[in-house]
């Protein structure tokens, strides 16, 4: 049996700035492919995730990683 998530506008997936393939990617990189990886998103986006996944409890570590590569500047006007 197939079941459709259906998705409401209090899901937080709706707020990720990349796409699901992208998270699923950095989850599973180590230290050096997720640097490869996220020097091909504008830093922008990349504040946006760090946030986005340094709020969720099971991305939280994920999101440390990704602000690492944002300028402080940037991180500090994120809201």
């Amino acid at each position: 049996m197939n079941r459709t998530r259906l998705l409401s506008v209090d899901d937080p997936a709706l707020d990720c700035p990349v796409s699901p393939e992208t998270v699923g990617q950095l989850a599973k990189a180590d230290p050096e492919a997720a640097h490869l990886l996220l020097d091909g998103i504008p830093e922008a986006t990349r504040v946006r995730l760090a946030v986005w996944l340094y709020g969720c409890s099971h991305t939280h570590e994920i999101g440390v990683r990704v602000a690492a590569t944002c300028d402080r500047l940037a991180l500090d006007r994120a809201d």
